[in-house]
């Protein structure tokens, strides 16, 4: 049967539309507001602006990447929509570090909004980036605890103006660890470095900590869905694998804004470095946050889920292929004019796509004259498709099937349990980024089948159909990992019932050899379909909810050998395919007593 993944196109039309995109904040953010105003002109100056608004980088920065179009606030023009409101130097507060600035703070910006007539709606996007310059001020000067307590009630009271103002959902950057910039260099002496990276980690943690605490207490009494962005965890990320991700300096600026010196006027070259002054990134690292962004915003709109998601199709999969082997020994059962009488042991092992395999032992036994039961058991692995990264299952099955003759009218059942779990990790479209995660996988099916033997001489042609109900569990489980991106998921557990038609061919070739074929279709009349619910780990951001659907149909042909080789012993060999694109092969090795 079809276990359908959202494609990538699928899953854009199944997301909202970003209609616009507001930003507030400083200067990781900004595209030139400051240097428009009398006195912060910048012109000759290595940083990029080829629109006569400068940025704090040699490229674009990242909202740019993310946003193309949008325009700074200073130069947006009527009716624009995609706007960005930050300043560099601005606080969440009222001042400006970079001087005696007005109307550049957090609060100004949000003016600056509603001064434009401009109001959320459904889609929109907006972020927050700002609070960095707060600690920057106070930085030696005064408890970072209090600066702490005050960006948190200051970027709160702003938040509660945007929701007022529509906003539904806002992205808001924690502080990274900006001590550890080029600018901060030599602040201590080289024997206190390592303590005061430690007091400022602490600091800064506590303060992150906190932030999304009161970001949680604001969604709730809101409603505004308040998701916190860790640019901490990416530039620690980016900081550990930085000869990784092509940058051989990340220690040092590339532009010394005070002495004047550029290290080269190659983009290439400037771009080996992750900073390109003392605290804003060159559009390397800038590409690297914009990527960052991506990969929150697919995450918010359910792209994660399609791991727990391939895990139950996986599971599926593997019942459908228990039953379809329980079929193909039903149909040489009743092929046969009476069953053989007595036990009968075999081992088999098959292959099949997504690197799915099993070897397993089995065990029957007949009364000749109607009845016939088989009990199976086997290993079963695989690799869970359609996620990025790598998931690979292992566990058990077993399987207890029958059959029952009433003339040339057979019937038969079987039953059947997957159990075991899927472990790996989860790749992340930005800077080498993973999750790993272990999860519990299991499954249960039970199907019915009857059918009509129709003898032509050497050709055997059985009709048949068959109704068989399935439910798949995958346990709640949380990624591991340190990139700000993990998910934690809430167990997905769906069940559903499918109708199969058939027909098998077989062939007494000879004495000792009958090949067979069997083509088949299967539909899902009912089920497989529900909501899995996932969140961002440690995070403010609320449920994000994605509905699944695992039914659909699907034509399979099945070919195959049985040979005698004598001494009550056989060799089954088996190939199959189907119209979802999965094909697979088994060999079985039988004694009768």
């Amino acid at each position: 049967m079809i276990r359908t993944s959202a494609s990538l196109l699928a899953l854009l039309i199944a997301m909202p539309a970003m209609a616009d995109t507001f930003v507030f904040g400083d200067s990781s953010v900004e595209q030139g507001n400051l240097y428009a105003r009398p006195g912060f002109d910048r012109t000759g100056s290595p940083y990029f602006a080829p629109d006569g608004f400068s940025r704090e980088s040699n490229g674009p920065v990242w909202i740019e990447h993310l946003v193309p179009g949008i325009a700074p606030s200073a130069g947006a023009g009527a009716g624009a929509r995609d706007i960005n409101f930050a300043y560099s130097g601005a606080t969440s507060g009222d001042d400006n570090i970079a001087g005696p600035v007005a109307g550049t703070g957090f609060d100004a910006q949000i003016d600056d909004f509603a001064s434009r007539g401009l109001r959320g709606k459904a889609g929109d996007l907006f972020v927050v980036a700002i609070g960095t310059n707060d600690f920057i001020r106070d930085l030696g000067i005064r408890d970072l605890r209090a600066t702490s307590a005050e960006v948190i009630g200051n970027i709160g009271a702003g938040l509660d103006r945007l929701s007022g103002y529509g906003a539904e959902r806002v992205l808001v950057e924690d502080v990274p660890n900006f001590h550890l910039a080029p600018a901060f260099a030599g602040l201590v002496p080289p024997e206190d470095q390592d303590e005061f990276d430690a007091i400022m980690r602490a600091v800064l943690d506590e303060h992150r900590a906190e932030q999304i605490e009161a970001l949680r207490d604001q969604a709730d009494r809101t409603g505004t869905d308040l998701v916190t962005v860790k640019v901490s965890k990416l530039f620690d990320h980016v900081l550990a694998h930085a000869a990784e991700l092509g940058f051989a300096n990340v220690t040092d600026a590339c532009y010394d804004e005070a002495a004047g010196t550029l290290c080269s006027t190659d983009k290439a070259v400037q771009n080996s470095y992750l900073f390109f002054d003392g605290l804003h990134l060159t559009e390397a690292g800038q590409r690297i946050q914009a990527d960052y962004y991506r990969a929150l915003l697919g995450q918010l709109n359910g792209s994660a889920h399609d791991l727990p998601e391939g895990m139950a199709r996986f599971a599926l999969g593997t019942m459908d292929q228990l039953a379809a082997r329980s079929r193909d020994a039903r149909f040489a059962a009743w092929a046969g004019p009476v069953p053989q009488q007595g036990l009968s042991f075999s081992a088999d092992a098959g292959v099949g796509s997504d690197s799915g395999s099993f070897a397993g032992l089995g065990v029957g036994w007949s009364d000749g004259v109607d009845w016939t039961f088989r009990f199976d058991g086997a290993r079963q692995g695989g690799s869970i498709a359609g996620v990025p990264g790598s998931s690979d299952f292992d566990g058990w099955s077993v399987v207890l099937s029958g059959e029952r003759r009433w003339g040339d009218f057979r019937l038969g059942a079987s039953v059947g349990r997957l159990s075991g779990s899927a472990t790996g990790f989860r790749t992340m479209p930005v800077a080498l980024m993973r999750a790993d995660h272990d999860a519990d996988v299991d499954g249960q099916f039970a199907e019915i089948a009857a059918g009509y033997v129709v003898d032509r001489g050497a050709l055997t042609i059985q009709p048949a159909g068959w109704l068989r109900w399935s439910e798949v569990n995958v346990g709640r489980f949380t990624e591991r990992g340190d990139t700000g991106l993990e998910m934690a998921f809430d167990g997905l557990s769906t069940s559903g019932v499918v109708a199969g038609l058939g027909v098998d061919l077989r062939y007494a070739a000879t004495d000792r050899i009958t090949p067979w074929l069997s083509v088949s279709w299967e539909e899902a009349i009912s089920g497989f379909d529900g909501t899995l619910t996932g969140r961002l780990v440690d995070n403010s951001a609320g449920d994000i909810a994605r509905a699944y659907g695992l039914g659909g149909g699907a034509g399979e042909l099945r070919l195959g050998a049985d040979i005698e080789l004598g001494q009550g012993a056989t060799l089954g060999l088996a190939g199959w395919a189907n119209t979802d694109s999965d094909a697979g092969a088994y060999a079985r090795v039988g004694w009768r007593f």
